[in-house]
C-alpha cells in the first residue's frame, strides 16, 4: 500500500514536466478521492524514479525532529530526493494557492479514496518541511486528513 497525496483546485495547472514537477493530473478513470469531488481538478503528487512518477511515499519520511535539519548530509541521495520532494512540494501549493486560495490537499492510502477524510485541518505551504511535518507515520498507518490551503500571512521561507 503506498500513500498518496492529492492536490484539489479549480483552477487548472501545469504538469506532467518530464523532468519530474512532481504534479500528475489524474486519469479520467480513476475513482475522485473523497473530499477533493467539488474540485475542477484534480492531482497526484508524486516523487520521480528513473524519470517515472510513482507514489508519495516520500512524504512518509521524516528526520528526526530533535536533531538539526542542517546538519543532515544533502550529499546523501536519500536525503536529498527528501528535501527536494518536500521543496517541490512546497512549490506546487504555492503555485496552487496562486490559482485557486481555496486549494486543497488529501493524503491518503491507495485504495481508500472513496472513504471520507478522517480530519481536516489548514495548512500553509512552509508547514511542509522535512524533521516537522510527514502526511503520515508509515509505521502507524495514520494518514487519511485533508488539507486546506491558505496563503501564508508574512513572506516564507525558501
Amino acid at each position: 500500500m503506498c500513500l498518496v497525496v492529492y492536490l484539489g483546485t479549480d483552477a487548472a495547472l501545469p504538469y506532467g514536466d518530464p523532468g519530474g514537477d512532481g504534479l500528475v493530473g489524474l486519469n479520467p478513470e480513476q475513482t475522485r478521492p473523497e473530499g477533493l469531488q467539488d474540485k475542477a481538478n484534480i492531482y497526484s503528487i508524486v516523487d520521480w524514479h528513473a524519470g517515472r512518477p510513482c507514489c508519495s511515499c516520500v512524504f512518509t519520511e521524516t528526520i528526526n525532529p530533535w536533531e538539526d535539519v542542517s546538519e543532515y548530509d544533502r550529499a546523501d541521495a536519500e536525503v536529498d530526493r527528501m528535501f527536494r520532494a518536500y521543496d517541490r512540494l512546497r512549490a506546487i501549493c504555492d503555485a496552487a494557492l496562486a490559482a485557486d486560495p481555496e486549494a486543497m490537499l488529501l493524503c491518503v492510502w491507495s485504495g481508500e479514496e472513496a472513504e471520507p477524510p478522517r480530519d481536516s485541518r489548514e495548512a500553509v505551504p512552509g508547514d511542509f518541511r522535512p524533521g516537522s511535518f510527514a502526511f503520515a507515520d508509515a509505521r502507524h498507518g495514520d494518514a487519511h486528513r485533508l488539507f486546506r490551503l491558505r496563503a501564508p500571512a508574512g513572506p516564507t521561507l525558501p
